[in-house]
């Protein structure tokens, strides 16, 4: 790779040390706007793209290197793209590498479309000239975006590279092709020696658009790795087979892993269908936590029944109308149960009056300076004037509810606390137990908390889903995401971005929203929420 790039660079200084007169206009005027703002200069530096010079090239590394802000370094990427040269794809390779604007670089070296460019990133997917792995899987990234033949077969030949990210990535990139060699090829690496190599195989496989054979299916089940079989029960969602259904019973009664089991109950409820109750109710007397509750809001969707999560009063319900019983259309009205509400065992606090069934959690708490103004519930009119001390601020009533369930938690539950503005502010690094000291210096850390600045929540959820041992969140905000990896207005890519995040973790992600939100605004919620084995709250 040092030679090609001393090559290339022997190249470049020879064009800038005689530029074009075109070259030049455009360097000059790049350097006469630099005291303009940001929104100006970067016409200045987008110019460079129209020109077909190595010097062009090598002069938009130099102001990628040396810009200080994000939109002069993206312009100077862009301009590269823009070139369409074998030069400048050399260098965005390079910087791709890095990772900072990969993602920018290999949708716009993606839809190049010549020869030369190509070539290059062809070149780099085998290891031709790349100086490290991941100039390699930034090439197979830009491969998987090309959706030729010529791109498959470079996909399918990196299936069998010694290094496991190359494998890794490429069996990602055949997510996107529908062939025969692919699916075999996909199905072969669920026995490949490496973890990650056979979860990204079943991930890829569960987004054909074909559905997955029985034998495949079966195969996958019968995985050691966790993450496959859950993979594997992600893949039936909504199909109604016969086995379909076994296989989805035995995983939900006999799987170790309770993401597994997660992931079962949304198959079941997928179903939709009456033969799915009994093993609900079955499972609703096994499991407890988070899973339980799970299984019981499967049971409520599919009955329509507002009955509580106890095993005896669904088996008495169940018995007293399984003859007659017929599932109900989703949107049907609900049905209220005969049992009153009883305090169980293993029922912890209620937060914003839904009972908190988890013994794995964290609690993701707005502190941006919205927090100040007045709280108004839904439904409700108030003068939302902005840090009100009249009445009840959001930040208190927010703070209330916290302390009130960390007040009640029990000493076999685990907790963490985020607070979140323009950064993450955890209380602990890691799930800490509900012991009365735990809960003491928790109720202290929230006590203390006041509300500034902006709102940044998927880097907030980034960090929580760190958390090995959580397996439930609890998202509280008043607005939008404003800061951040991902926020408003791409709110869509926010939410797949964090559906990434989770696809291996089935965390739980309740959303808590205050007063009066956008209908936008609720619909960003209630999405991610539903995409994440969780519940919307509006309150």
């Amino acid at each position: 790779m040092r030679v090609v790039l001393a090559i290339i660079l022997s190249w470049t200084v020879a064009s800038v040390a005689s530029p074009s007169e075109e070259l030049q206009t455009a360097i000059e005027n790049y350097e006469s706007s630099k005291n303009l703002r940001i929104n100006n200069r970067i016409p200045t530096i987008l110019a460079f793209g129209r020109l077909q010079e190595n010097g062009a090239a090598q002069f938009l590394q130099k102001v990628f290197r040396e810009e200080i802000l994000p939109e002069a370094k993206e312009a100077a990427l862009q301009g590269m793209v823009k070139m369409e040269t074998e030069v400048a794809a050399h260098m965005l390779i390079q910087i791709g590498s890095e990772r900072q604007f990969d993602g920018l670089i290999v949708e716009g070296l993606g839809g190049c479309s010549a020869p030369e460019v190509r070539d290059v990133v062809y070149d780099r997917a085998r290891g031709k000239g790349a100086s490290s792995i991941d100039d390699r899987l930034v090439a197979l990234e830009v491969i998987s975006l090309y959706k030729d033949g010529r791109a498959e077969e470079a996909l399918l030949g990196s299936l069998k590279d010694r290094h496991t990210p190359i494998r890794v990535s490429a069996a990602t990139g055949l997510a996107g092709f529908e062939g025969k060699a692919t699916l075999e090829a996909l199905e072969n690496l669920l026995s490949d020696r490496d973890r990650q190599v056979q979860i990204q195989a079943m991930t890829s496989l569960s987004k054909r658009k074909d559905p997955l054979s029985k034998k495949t299916i079966m195969g996958a089940l019968r995985k050691k790795v966790w993450e496959v079989r859950a993979g594997a029960l992600g893949a039936l969602r909504d199909r109604t087979d016969d086995w379909v259904f076994d296989a989805t019973v035995d995983a939900l009664h006999g799987d170790r892993a309770w993401q597994v089991r997660a992931q079962a109950v949304v198959v079941l409820r997928s179903i939709r269908q009456k033969r799915c109750i009994p093993p609900l109710i079955k499972s609703l007397g096994k499991e407890n936590g988070r899973l339980k509750d799970d299984v019981h809001r499967a049971l409520v969707d599919l009955t329509r029944m507002k009955m509580d999560s106890y095993l005896d009063d669904w088996q008495g319900w169940w018995k007293d109308n399984e003859d007659t019983f017929e599932v109900p259309d989703r949107k049907g009205e609900f049905a209220d149960g005969t049992p009153t509400r009883r305090r169980g065992k293993d029922d912890q606090a209620t937060f914003f009056k839904r009972v908190v069934h988890s013994r794995k959690m964290i609690f993701l708490i707005d502190l941006s300076q919205s927090m100040k103004e007045e709280y108004v519930p839904l439904g409700t009119t108030g003068t939302q004037q902005p840090g009100s001390e009249e009445k009840e601020r959001k930040i208190d009533v927010a703070k209330k509810e916290l302390i009130g369930l960390i007040e009640q938690l029990k000493p076999n539950t685990n907790f963490n606390i985020f607070f979140f503005t323009a950064f993450p502010q955890p209380w602990k690094e890691s799930l800490q137990k509900a012991t009365p000291k735990n809960r003491e210096l928790a109720i202290k850390f929230v006590e203390k908390a006041q509300p500034a600045g902006v709102t940044n929540i998927y880097d907030t959820l980034e960090r929580a889903l760190g958390d090995k041992d959580v397996d439930t969140i609890y998202l509280l905000t008043d607005g939008i995401p404003t800061a951040g990896k991902h926020k408003h207005p791409r709110l869509n890519e926010f939410k797949i971005a964090v559906n990434e995040l989770n696809q291996h973790r089935r965390v739980k992600i309740n959303t808590i929203s205050f007063g009066h939100q956008k209908q936008s605004y609720r619909w960003f919620l209630e999405a991610l929420s539903e995409d994440n084995f969780g519940e919307y709250i509006a309150r």
